[in-house]
């Protein structure tokens, strides 16, 4: 991952291959929106916010490469519920999430008894212009720190991978796949 450290906010990454490469489309360029640390109890993190709604999630020296998924007030709700209950239960599963099972991988925040927290240490200089926006909510982009509460996990069906988090009172969802270790070569930064 030492190739990666040069994520820095208005970079642009050439070659990144697709969350679901399309026939001879596997690679595509994406700039860097906004570059965050997640400090999570001697675990730490980097989640990389692109354009087109992507991110990378950098952590346990893998990298993920993910895509937003909208989250509406009721399926906030129902993952706050779900992570709580999977933490709870001590079992590692999250069931019918999205129609399908997950094998919990890490939860980090109030549930596990840590304290973690999301700083943002990066913003594209054109950030609000041009179309180039940001998925975080405002109030993180503002005051650049939060408490976190996370929870990652894998799909027993199609190994998808799943980050949900919570910073400033809104749950974020990601959606993708690890990346292979030849995938996270080709890439280069500019």
């Amino acid at each position: 991952m030492d190739e990666m450290k040069d994520l820095g906010a208005g970079k642009t990454l050439v070659r990144l291959p697709k969350i679901v490469p399309e026939g001879d489309a596997w690679e595509q360029n994406r700039v860097v929106v906004t570059t965050c640390a997640i400090s999570a109890e001697g675990d730490p993190a980097q989640f990389v916010e692109l354009d087109a709604d992507q991110a990378l999630l950098l952590a346990r020296g893998a990298v993920f490469l993910l895509r937003a998924r909208q989250v509406d007030p009721a399926e906030e709700k129902e993952i706050e519920k779900q992570r709580t209950d999977a933490c709870t239960r001590g079992d590692g599963v999250i069931e019918a999430y999205l129609g399908t099972t997950w094998q919990i991988k890490d939860v980090y925040g109030d549930a596990d008894g840590k304290s973690s927290s999301i700083r943002v240490t990066g913003r594209h200089p054109n950030l609000g212009r041009d179309g180039l926006r940001s998925l975080l909510c405002a109030e993180l982009l503002r005051t650049g720190d939060s408490k976190y509460y996370d929870l990652r996990a894998v799909a027993d069906d199609d190994g998808r991978y799943l980050l949900v988090f919570w910073a400033d009172g809104k749950w974020h969802a990601w959606i993708g796949r690890e990346l292979e270790r030849a995938e996270i070569d080709a890439i280069e930064v500019r």
